[in-house]
């Protein structure tokens, strides 16, 4: 039998880091055309948000999957400083 939560749990943070993955790669082909660096197009806000809410993301994903209470308390506070983030680069573009 399959096990629909935990697929479900664990696609979440797989989804985050395809995510993240394309943004990676739309960013380096955007730096060979421009002939900068990989970390100046990535610090771009077009790209920072959506690598931070992949991290975010993940984050939850991994929080759902955990067991140890420990663990999900890390994984909520790293979502947290995440979400920060994503509040700040959400900010800065306005």
């Amino acid at each position: 039998m399959i096990n629909w939560i935990g697929l479900l749990t664990n696609s979440i943070w797989i989804l985050a880091i395809a995510l993240a993955l394309a943004v990676v790669s739309v960013a380096y082909y955007k730096a060979r055309f421009k002939g900068e660096k990989l970390r100046t197009v990535l610090n771009y806000p077009t790209y920072t948000l959506p690598l931070n809410l992949s991290g975010a993301l993940f984050c939850l994903g991994m929080a759902l999957t955990s067991t140890k209470w420990w663990e999900i308390l890390l994984w909520i506070v790293l979502m947290g400083l995440f979400g920060y983030q994503i509040f700040q680069s959400i900010k800065y573009k306005m």
